[in-house]
């Protein structure tokens, strides 16, 4: 388990059980709706997140494809 703080939260978090988790998911919500705004937002994702949170979410074992 790995901790870290964020301002005034500590996150406990276990990013090979999330990794996972993720693994098991096939696509993310927003390609599933089929609105316009979550069409949008699928597929500029890869666009849409700076470096540095691209880098906490990887520390979190947290798939950026995927809601």
């Amino acid at each position: 388990m790995q901790t870290v703080a964020l301002q005034k939260w500590a996150i406990d978090n276990e990013p090979d059980l999330t990794r996972e988790a993720y693994a098991q998911i096939e696509c993310g919500g927003a390609e599933d709706c089929g609105c316009e705004a979550c069409f949008n937002f699928a597929t500029t994702r890869h666009l849409i997140y700076s470096a540095e949170v691209l880098e906490f979410l990887e520390w979190l074992g947290i798939d950026p494809q995927l809601e």
